[in-house]
Order: C-alpha cells, then structure tokens, then sequence
C-alpha cells in the first residue's frame, strides 16, 4: 500500500510552474515586476525595496501584449476584452508566456489574476498543471529539450530555478527531481532546482486545494513579494502559500526573469491564466557609449542598469580617466547628464552617448624679420641716420593632447614686403647705391638682410682768375682739382707775386 504523504494547511511560498503529464510540455518563461497598491514602498533598514513610489509601473490587461511573449500553444491565444490567456486546450500541449523585462527583487511586485486548470470528471482527468519560475541567464533555455517532458512542470531541468506550481497530476518517475509520489492533486508547492537542474518540492510548503477546484473555473490568484522581508506570497482563493526567498535571490544580481507556463500530458486540459495587472519596478539596463568626436570612432561602451526612474549614477571615474587622457566633455552633443534617469520601459533599453574632443593648448610665438641699410663714408664714419624695416609674423600653435600632434599657422602681421629705399642726398658725396630696391615673398623663414651704403666725395674743380681792374682782361687764369672737402696744396700769394713783377 503505497504511504500517502501528510497534506499541511500552511502559508507558506510557492513559485514553480507545473506540468505533471507523461508526455511533453513546453518550458515556462516569464519575467515579472509587480508591486501591489498594498505593497509598502517605504525604505527600510534592510535596505530593501529601494524604490519610490513613482517608480513602480503598472501593466494592465490592454498592456499584457506589449510586455509578454507568447510561446508554444499560447502564441495568438491571448484576449485583450478579458484579459485571458489560453494555455492549453487538448492533450500534449504546452504553452507559456514569458515576461520581457527582469524582477529587481530588491523591489517589491505584484501580480494579480486568477487560473483555471480545467474541469476533472469522474472519467475525464485533467494534468498538468500551471507554473511560475524565477530563473536567470538565457531565457531561451526554457525551450530547450532538457525541459520538454510534462513531469518537469517546467521548472526541473532548468538550474538555479525557483517558482511555485499549482499540481493536477502526480508523477511517480520519469522527472529531474523530486516525484508526486504520495501528494493528493491538486496541490500546491514551492519548487526549486540546483545548479544541474534536479528539482526540489518544498514538502512543508505542500497544501492541497481539493477536487473541487478542477471545476473548469477562474479561480483568483494574488502573487505578492515584500522585498523589505523578502517573503513571497501566493493568494489562492482563500489559501496562502509563503515563503522567504532570502537564501535563493543572488545578492549581487537581484534581477530575474520570469514565466509562467502550463502542460497537458495524456490528459486533456483547457488551462488559462486571466492577467488583471501587474504592478512592479522594472528593472532598467543602459548602455553608455564613449565616443571620440574627433575621430568618430567609439572608444568603449559599458552597460549600467537600475531601476525605473532612478537617477543614472554619472560615471564620473571614467569621465576623470579620460580626462587625464586628454579629453573633455562635449557638453552640447552629451546626452548623459548628472540628473539623468533611467525610464519606465524596461522592454527596451536606453542608450546615452558621452562625447570626447580631443583638448587642446594654444601656445603663440613670434618671429621679426628685419631689414638694415648703413650708410656710411669711405672711412666707415656714419653719414646718415640707418634705415630699418621690420616685419613681423606670429605663430599659433595648437597641441592635440590626446595624440601629441601640433599644428601651426604662422601669419603676416605687417606684411610681406620691404619697401624701396632710396638712399638720402649728402651734398658733396655720392652713394655708391642710389636705391635698394622693393624685396616681397618675406616669409618667418626668411632672415635678416643687411646693407652698407658707401658715401664717396665728389671730383670737384677750382677756377682762379686774376683780371685787370682797370682793362677787365684776364691776366692769368689757374685750374684746380681734388676731392670734395680736400684741400689743394696751391699757394695764391706765388702767382699775385709772379703778376706784381711783370
């Protein structure tokens, strides 16, 4: 006689999806996020449920598409006047919905509805069951072939599971895990699987609902996670199901997805899911990517997440590491800001970019370039006062301080021509260049010219003539020659002598 196990009436906690055919059923995925109007969204010294209020979101039955997928036998099988979802509606089916976004179980959710599992009758039974899983990692894993038999009620096979299952079928083998052996259906139960996969019942969470519930009916489903106790609890009708999820959730990722899913096996079952809200703080994921606006190029990207319409933490130690790089913010294409927040739609993620330019110093040089004309006599004494003209340039330079690269402009500030000079009159010397002609194309590079200017004195010639002051006839007539300034060796008291005598 097989021992038949003690049913307890507990509140207890219970999240697991539920198959329990012989045959095939498709993995259950969903991620969910609801936090009930009861659900306290204070802060509290566990540091729990970080959330304000305004950043919960509430999916409604019209929103019920927009957030979840369908999958199996559930695919076009969703009513949006009701808010009912078709899992099943024959023998070996299965069918699932998977939430798009995560659960952050630092934060509170609930979700509110009702199940039906069928209706059981003296000759026709029912199985499976429907399920909810909490899980991380892909999420395509549901699907995959370790999770396809009906007995795993879509949670064994799958590791680091851990859900509730409403049971309408007892298993005896054939399962990854802990069997119905000596549970009385239907029941509920907390389920869970290790890192390989092999599931775990919750034998003190166990609590039977009777056969009365097989009756074809909606019957009303409150699920409800306290993230400052961190107690789980499923409402059905007038059972209660609780349980601490304190030594499941991964401290350093609290985010989860989420999926609901039911089976049918040998047994024939109509089960349905009638979706009324869901009310919970999505958890948000961005992307930042790091661009250098100089070169269009993307330097890095880094992913952040939180919740919905917390303050995005502004990467100030990257932003400082750059700097130091040699790079500044560009203010006015940067659409990541220090108040910036994540937003309320966690079925797509954000994406921010942080744009670079390249700093740079500015430095300012300058160069004259002179021209100098000397003018001078033939014994190097100056003769007139130099002539100077300068030109002068300045240079910009402009240092890239990422790469190290300098440019530079240099530009004319007076020009590029020395003028025409014409060498100055000196009476009685001549300068042995009367001009130094117009030089253009001066350029920084070009140097400084000098000149020397020559003075020479002229060839000059004397003419003495001795007339007769009462004939007016020239008596005699004398010519002299030398350089301008020199003097003549010629004695005029030796001709008025050589005159007197004639």
């Amino acid at each position: 006689m097989r021992k038949k196990a003690r049913i307890r009436k507990k509140n207890t906690l219970v999240f697991t999806s539920l198959v329990t055919g012989a045959l095939i059923s498709v993995p259950i995925t969903s991620n969910i996020h609801a936090a009930t109007p009861e659900i306290s969204t204070e802060e509290t010294n566990s540091a729990a449920d970080q959330s304000s209020t305004d950043a919960y979101t509430t999916i409604s039955k019209d929103d019920f598409l927009n957030y979840f997928t369908q999958n199996g036998n559930a695919v076009n099988n969703y009513d949006s006047s009701t808010g009912i979802q078709i899992f099943t509606t024959t023998t070996s089916q299965a069918g699932n919905i998977s939430f798009k976004g995560l659960i952050n179980l630092n934060n509170s959710f609930e979700i509110k509805g009702a199940i039906n599992v069928g209706k059981s009758t003296a000759t026709n039974k029912v199985a499976d069951g429907i399920g909810f899983a909490f899980y991380q990692g892909d999420r395509s894993q549901y699907s995959s072939s370790n999770n396809i038999y009906g007995g795993n009620v879509g949670i064994y096979g799958v590791p680091s599971v851990f859900g509730w299952k409403l049971d309408t079928y007892a298993n005896y083998g054939g399962v990854d895990g802990d069997s119905d052996e000596g549970l009385s259906t239907p029941y509920g139960a907390f389920v869970s699987t290790d890192s390989t996969g092999r599931g775990t019942i919750d034998q003190q969470s166990v609590q039977e609902m009777g056969s009365s519930f097989e009756n074809g009916q909606l019957h009303d489903l409150d699920i409800k996670y306290d993230a400052a106790t961190k107690i789980l609890s499923v409402v059905l009708d007038n059972t209660t199901f609780s349980e601490s999820l304190a030594s499941k959730i991964n401290s350093q990722n609290p985010q989860y997805s989420f999926s609901i899913a039911a089976s049918t096996g040998a047994f024939s079952a109509e089960q349905t899911f009638r979706f009324d809200y869901m009310k919970y703080v999505a958890s948000q994921n961005a992307t930042i990517n790091y661009i250098d606006e100089n070169t269009g190029k993307t330097l890095d990207s880094s992913s952040i997440s939180g919740n919905s319409n917390s303050i995005i933490e502004y990467p100030d130690a990257k932003i400082e590491d750059y700097k130091n790089e040699g790079y500044e913010v560009d203010t006015t294409k940067t659409d990541l800001t220090s108040s910036s927040r994540f937003d309320v739609d966690d079925t797509k993620d954000q994406t921010f970019s942080v744009y670079l330019k390249h700093k740079t110093t500015k430095t300012n040089a300058e160069k004259t370039v002179q021209q100098k004309i000397s003018y001078e006599y033939e014994d190097g004494e100056k003769a007139a006062a130099d002539s100077i003209q300068k030109l002068v340039f300045t240079n910009e330079v402009i240092k890239d301080e990422v790469t190290g690269e300098t440019t530079s402009t240099w530009t004319p500030e007076n020009g590029t021509t020395f003028s025409e000079v014409v060498s100055p009159e000196i009476k009685g010397y001549t300068a042995d260049q009367a001009t130094i002609p117009e030089t253009d194309n001066i350029s920084q590079n070009s140097s400084d010219t000098d000149y020397v200017i020559k003075y020479v004195p002229k060839n000059e010639q004397i003419i003495i003539r001795f007339i007769d002051n009462s004939t007016g006839n020239v008596i005699l007539e004398k010519q002299l020659s030398g350089k301008f300034g020199t003097t003549s060796s010629y004695k005029l008291t030796d001709d008025i002598a050589l005159i007197e005598n004639q």
